[in-house]
């Protein structure tokens, strides 16, 4: 009985010291910031489907991406738009793969408006990819602070054309 035990314990902490990248989090409402409990995240690789999970119980989400491919993570709700994160697990040296890596990702998602045009959320929000000097995977913040600017400004345009849409 012990072995048989003891196996368990071994086998079930396996993935503890997997070489793939864990990510986590969490999805928010863009604008009333309230935690989104019921969604969906489908996930591409090297543009084939790789894998797709709802959030748990409470809102959250966690999944594991082997190293060495390219990454499409879509986040989508009803009623919200989707959002897209590129992640590139591609070129890390082998010697720097022991123990895997674990990112935790919370986004938020904008509320459909009939008014917005969907294709601004078409190009991803984020894209992360492994930094060899830091030893980390580290997101593009300059590419997302345009790639937020650009769809505050059409929100913006939005709010003008509709004065029933409004940001809190």
């Amino acid at each position: 009985m012990k072995k048989i035990c003891l196996f368990i314990l071994f086998f079930g902490n396996l993935s503890a010291f997997s070489n793939d990248l864990v990510i986590s989090g969490i999805l928010r409402n863009e604008e009333t910031k309230v935690l989104l409990k019921e969604f969906t995240i489908t996930i591409r690789s090297d543009e084939k489907f790789y894998n797709k999970l709802q959030s748990d119980s409470a809102g959250k989400y966690a999944t594991s991406l082997q190293l060495g491919h390219l990454y499409f993570i879509t986040f989508s709700a009803k009623g919200f738009f989707k959002k897209h994160v590129e992640i590139d697990t591609r070129n890390i040296p082998l010697e720097e793969q022991e123990g895997g890596f674990a990112i935790t990702m919370d986004a938020s998602l904008v509320t459909f408006q009939r008014r917005l045009k969907a294709k601004i959320f078409k190009a991803p929000m984020a894209k992360c990819k492994y930094n060899s000097e830091f030893q980390t995977f580290l997101f593009d913040y300059e590419y997302t602070n345009a790639r937020m600017k650009e769809i505050e400004e059409a929100l913006s345009k939005t709010r003008k054309k509709s004065p029933s849409v409004q940001k809190d």
